[in-house]
């Protein structure tokens, strides 16, 4: 089954950098060709390079083949329940034993951590950006008890 493709200002420049090297010119004639047809919108150096191989080393066909598509995202709900467990259990885990925990990527997880999770690391522990009511109340108490204590000092 074939595909049918529009043929795109890539895809001419494509068929010319075929037809060039069909006829064994170098990159520079290559690439005054291109120039000349299709003034700005000429291929960068380094795809005109990258065509001309391929071209050279047997390819025939000018359209892109096949890839499977980019996963979509690895932060969904199971994933960020799956990092927010680990994180709580062991508030001293790095990132990369959380990616092979998780089997995420490192930036997946960096995300899920700071946007999901509003973590950030502090003293090589992730903690809550924000502090809790309770944290809050305890953290007015310890400072009230060493304010006291220093008064009370000579």
């Amino acid at each position: 089954m074939k595909r049918c493709t529009r043929l795109t200002p890539q895809l001419m420049q494509r068929v010319c950098i075929w037809f060039g090297t069909k006829l064994g010119w170098d990159f520079a004639q290559t690439k005054v060709a291109l120039s000349t047809c299709f003034g700005n919108a000429v291929l960068s150096d380094s795809r005109v390079y990258h065509w001309m191989e391929k071209f050279r080393n047997g390819r025939t066909q000018i359209i892109d083949l096949y890839r499977r598509p980019k996963a979509r995202s690895g932060r969904s709900r199971v994933n960020i329940r799956r990092v927010e467990n680990l994180v709580t259990h062991d508030r001293r885990i790095t990132l990369p034993r959380l990616t092979a925990a998780t089997g995420l990527s490192t930036t997946t997880v960096s995300r899920i951590l700071r946007k999901d999770l509003q973590l950030r690391k502090r003293c090589a522990k992730y903690v809550p950006n924000l502090l809790t009511q309770p944290q809050l109340v305890q953290r007015v108490t310890v400072c009230d008890f060493w304010t006291r204590l220093r008064q009370g000092d000579p």
